[in-house]
């Protein structure tokens, strides 16, 4: 990566980032699908407490997709897990001094590793998933901000996290899978792990911009 301050937009994806996570916070609080409330329990596995993490809902079934039985243990899928940024009130005022005229930090863009150093998650956080990921042979195989992408088998996935991969037929016939269950996230991770993705393959429209309230 070049060493060069980041832009405006730059700063810009990360309100908008800011406004996501916000917006599953609050659907938490109003006592919606999002959280991780729903039942703790030992794992079979491993001894560590776990959470069910309603944050990601399961996918409901609906025309055209139907299923037809269930994906092969063997089966190797990717999974994305999100942390929420550290410092939320530190992040909050620096983006607001950013855009206020006057003040020292107008127009004074971070650095990728600086931002990453004060409101990426900690060591200690990403050393907790890695380990628990490693202990079903799941490997973590990049880290990007606030994403950590892992990779493993669908059985090692369903062991770990609790969860179920349906098979599914879609339009033209075509295969897709989807779990049946929201994961479970260690409960240590559980307020700081707030999005996992690639629990299901099935195409998703979601808009690429989310207007804030000013």
């Amino acid at each position: 990566m070049t060493n060069l301050s980041l832009p405006l937009r730059t700063a810009s994806r990360t309100r908008i980032a800011l406004g996501i996570f916000v917006v599953l916070i609050s659907w938490t609080c109003l006592g919606g699908q999002a959280g991780a409330q729903i039942s703790s329990s030992q794992s079979q596995y491993h001894e560590i407490p776990i959470l069910r993490a309603n944050l990601l809902a399961p996918l409901q079934l609906s025309d055209p997709y139907h299923q037809i039985g269930f994906l092969p243990r063997s089966t190797v899928v990717s999974v994305d897990f999100t942390f929420a940024y550290n410092n939320q009130a530190v992040l909050s005022q620096l983006l607001a001094d950013q855009y206020k005229i006057g003040s020292p930090s107008y127009h004074h863009w971070l650095k990728p590793t600086q931002f990453n150093q004060l409101f990426g998650p900690s060591k200690s956080d990403l050393a907790t998933l890695e380990g628990w990921l490693g202990r079903s042979d799941i490997s973590v195989t990049s880290v990007s901000g606030q994403l950590v992408k892992a990779t493993g088998t669908s059985g090692h996935f369903s062991d770990l996290m609790g969860v179920h991969f349906r098979l599914l037929s879609g339009p033209r016939g075509r295969e897709f899978y989807s779990t049946l269950q929201a994961p479970m996230i260690p409960d240590s991770l559980a307020n700081k792990v707030v999005g996992v993705q690639g629990l299901d393959s099935v195409p998703h429209l979601a808009p690429h911009i989310l207007a804030l309230d000013h």
